[in-house]
């Protein structure tokens, strides 16, 4: 979203961006230490393991967690980007509207005017 864009919105719009930024940014923390807690947790398995076999089998498991964590991500993030491309059409459609109820409402008072200076 371009400077231009962000100043076009109003101080609600950006709020709400902020806000649903924020609250993705702390869940995405949250489910990142989670992670980070499950890998320190495979990481002394596989320290215990001798077993080449089993090592194996468990960092199939991470790479599985690690996979579906980005994918989430990617997916939260693509949703996030389609509520901002939302809100800025949204608010061009009312920006424009405004300016084409201004603009008749200018032509109504510049006719009326020029009524009353005709009489």
């Amino acid at each position: 979203m371009t400077d231009k864009e962000l100043h076009k919105l109003r101080r609600s719009e950006l709020l709400e961006i902020m806000l649903n930024l924020k609250t993705e940014s702390d869940r995405l923390k949250q489910e990142n230490e989670e992670l980070r807690l499950t890998l320190n947790e495979r990481n002394i398995s596989l320290e215990k393991s001798g077993n080449i076999a089993e090592a194996a089998l468990q960092l199939s498991g991470i790479f599985e967690n690690a996979q579906q964590a980005a994918d989430i991500y990617l997916a939260s993030i693509k949703k996030t980007y389609e509520q901002r491309d939302r809100i800025i059409s949204d608010a061009q459609s009312k920006a424009e509207k405004i300016i084409s109820d201004a603009r008749k409402y200018a032509e109504e008072i510049k006719n009326h005017a020029e009524r009353d200076t005709i009489k």
